[in-house]
């Protein structure tokens, strides 16, 4: 199961970049054409591209939040096993 969540975010982010730039170019054409103009479809692939990697930037700060709660997790359930031998030890010499 972790791997397909893991995939699924891969897929996510490989994604996020081509189809932003794909909505700002239709939305820059729409205009376009509402407009009776000819360059702002750029701007809306420039938008498009802005708007896509913020939003894998943000994927990948959540995914290091995701890691680093896990090692913490990991730390602090290391530590608890340590101090509970300990006490085993010291109830039974």
């Amino acid at each position: 199961m972790r791997t397909a969540v893991k995939a699924d975010r891969m897929v996510e982010m490989a994604l996020t970049l081509p189809a932003a730039v794909f909505v700002g170019w239709l939305i820059g054409l729409g205009l376009d054409r509402w407009l009776h103009q000819h360059w702002i479809y750029m701007a809306g692939i420039f938008v498009g591209i802005g708007a896509g990697f913020m939003q894998i930037f943000r994927l990948m700060r959540e995914l290091e939040g995701e890691i680093d709660r896990k090692k913490r997790k990991g730390d602090a359930g290391q530590g608890q096993a340590e101090a509970g031998n300990d006490r085993i030890d010291e109830e039974h010499p």
